[in-house]
């Protein structure tokens, strides 16, 4: 059978403008820019208008002008309405040449809420061995209780976990005791990486630590591994969740003394189910005494029992120390002994890898190593914070020489907002100095970065070459990339430290920029990607019930991505994982930087 295409072009077809806007809104006090995606053929002509919606359901004038055109970024044109001096509070819509975007508002407390949604819905839905009922709806049942089985040596499995020789007492396929409590499903699908855990842990307790936002929505039951949303139980969600976190980091720590890089399925078909987690496993440990339909007490001879690959690996080891101990200072007030037990372990977990040589046995979601030792910098200096133990000052001033040699952009996407948090404790002049003097150039090299596209983030490297459409491995897979909202995210976290520490060198405008982008000012489309947040969201998304072409509210996606020649795309369809699956340590990233946002503009740092 031949068919043939014949394709008609219309030479004055134009792509509609996209109005990108925040679904949520604006703080009076935050600059506010409507940033129009236009056709490459497309000039900026015509007039932006602004409307305040009354009670009445008509529409008040408020601000109408010409777009200011910005240039082209890849395959479009660009322009920017700003009505950054529109500050009364009210709903509000944009229009622009027949499309409209909105309504959102202009509120101081515009802010308070748009993250809840994200620590009271999505989070406890990602807890696994646990139950998660909303109501009279349960999300999934207590899932993986058998966990877990030593995965057997020198082995490659799926989702790129792999199992050198064997570290650990245990045997081959023999259950390893203590593994069946705490830690979130990472995303659509149901392991337990520890390196994921851990990036939630940090930017959640370092938002609890900063910002103490004191809400009481869910309830955890840990005799009958309960979780109810939307059901108060006397502590604080935010505290709950950093603690399941760091229960799901410590389990492998009490059974073997190192962190284990994680756990998941035994094949492939398990891997590939979606819906309820409580079907993947009989919730029975195997015994493999036991005939393959028996079931003896909490024993049966199935085995479909998880596995956790259990080699150290010397990054991971020093990032979860460095996030048990924040978690150690959070929890401290409400549970001492608990604290007591992550920070010892945190310490004990740091030694460790100071006196023995580095591993970095390859596995998923950990750190491959190399000359800049970042992730032993980051432990040593929260440490230091947590203890004020000398001996991690001591050590972090001969890493320092380490700091100097790499470049401005290296120094500022790793270590420089720690070595800012430091400031307050460090009198030393030199080290003072040495911290601006790497603020100074990232701050530099970030701000033409930002510059490079109308949103003000900091898109991929490659995308700002004018080189991007040839094939470059090492930039993207295949003919497209994975969504960055999240490392964007991450970014912003970062910067919100070094704005607190340094305001003379570092303002607000990357994390607001990035809170705007997120929730629906970016490229394509003006939907917010945080599901269900805003007044347009993605509704369909990569989880653990996308066959259901549902999503679950609060859940953060990856957001539009990149594709060749020079094109970017963000389709409403569950199964592209590249622009629509949740992460953990996405949703944790978010919850900060909304909290942050709201910090910056109700309480600016004082000038110096």
């Amino acid at each position: 059978m031949d068919l043939e295409i014949r394709p008609s072009i219309d030479p004055q077809w134009r792509r509609q403008p996209v109005i990108g806007i925040s679904q949520v809104g604006y703080h009076p006090a935050q600059p506010k820019r409507a940033v129009l995606e236009l056709d490459p053929h497309d000039p900026a002509l015509g007039t932006v208008s602004l409307y305040r919606l009354t009670l009445t359901g008509e529409k008040r004038l408020v601000k109408s002008g010409a777009p200011k055109p910005w240039g082209p970024f890849l395959n479009y044109r660009y322009a920017i309405f700003d009505f950054t001096d529109v500050t009364g509070s009210g709903d509000y819509v944009i229009e622009y040449r027949g499309q409209q975007a909105g309504p959102f508002r202009i509120d101081p407390h515009v802010y308070d809420d748009a993250w809840q949604l994200t620590l009271e819905v999505f989070l406890p839905v990602q807890m696994c061995h646990v139950s998660v009922r909303e109501r009279n709806r349960f999300w999934h049942g207590a899932c993986h209780l058998d966990d877990a089985e030593q995965a057997p040596a020198n082995h490659r499995h799926i989702d790129n976990y792999q199992q050198g020789e064997r570290e650990t007492q245990f045997g081959d396929y023999e259950h390893i005791p203590g593994l069946n409590w705490g830690g979130w499903h990472d995303a659509g699908d149901f392991d337990l990486p520890a390196g994921s855990i851990s990036n939630t842990v940090l930017a959640l307790a370092l938002a609890q630590e900063e910002f103490h936002p004191g809400i009481d929505m869910t309830t955890v039951r840990r005799p009958t591994r309960e979780v109810l949303l939307h059901v108060p139980d006397g502590e604080d969600d935010l505290l709950q969740q950093v603690e399941y976190g760091a229960e799901g980091l410590m389990g492998s720590f009490r059974a073997s003394g190192h962190i284990f890089a994680g756990i998941i399925e035994n094949s492939q078909s398990q891997y590939d189910t979606t819906g309820d987690p409580v079907n993947i496993t009989d919730n029975h440990v195997y015994d493999p005494s036991l005939k393959p339909d028996e079931v003896a007490g909490d024993r049966s001879g199935k085995p479909d029992d998880r596995w956790a690959f259990t080699n150290r690996n010397t990054g991971l080891q020093y990032r979860v120390a460095q996030s048990l101990a924040v978690a150690s200072r959070v929890l401290r007030p409400h549970k001492p002994a608990l604290a007591d037990e992550y920070l010892a372990a945190a310490r004990a977990l740091w030694q460790y890898e100071q006196t023995h040589p580095p591993a970095y046995a390859p596995n998923a979601y950990v750190g491959r190593g190399g000359s800049f030792p970042s992730d032993e910098i980051a432990a040593t200096a929260e440490l230091w914070l947590t203890t004020d133990d000398p001996q991690y000052g001591k050590r972090l001033s001969a890493l320092l020489a380490q700091v100097r040699a790499i470049s401005p952009e290296q120094a500022g996407r790793s270590v420089g907002w720690m070595l800012a948090r430091l400031l307050p404790k460090n009198s030393d002049p030199e080290f003072h100095r040495l911290v601006v003097e790497i603020a100074k150039k990232w701050k530099a090299a970030a701000d033409a970065i930002e510059g490079a596209s109308p949103y003000g983030v900091r898109f991929p490297a490659f995308a700002l070459r004018s080189d991007w459409r040839l094939d470059s491995p090492g930039d993207a897979r295949g003919n497209s990339i994975m969504g960055f909202a999240w490392d964007l995210q991450s970014d912003a976290m970062r910067d919100y430290f070094l704005h607190k520490n340094l305001p003379e060198i570092f303002g607000p405008e990357t994390l607001l920029n990035l809170v705007n982008f997120v929730l629906g000012c970016h490229p394509v489309s003006n939907t917010s990607y945080i599901n269900g947040v805003g007044a347009r969201s993605q509704l369909v998304a990569y989880g653990f019930n996308r066959d259901d072409y549902s999503y679950i509210p609060g859940g953060p996606i990856p957001g539009v991505s990149f594709m060749r020649p020079g094109f970017m795309d963000l389709k409403n369809f569950p199964y592209y994982y590249n622009q629509t699956e949740y992460v953990i340590h996405g949703a944790a990233s978010y919850i900060f930087d909304v909290l942050a946002a709201r910090q910056v503009l109700n309480h600016p740092a004082p000038a110096r």
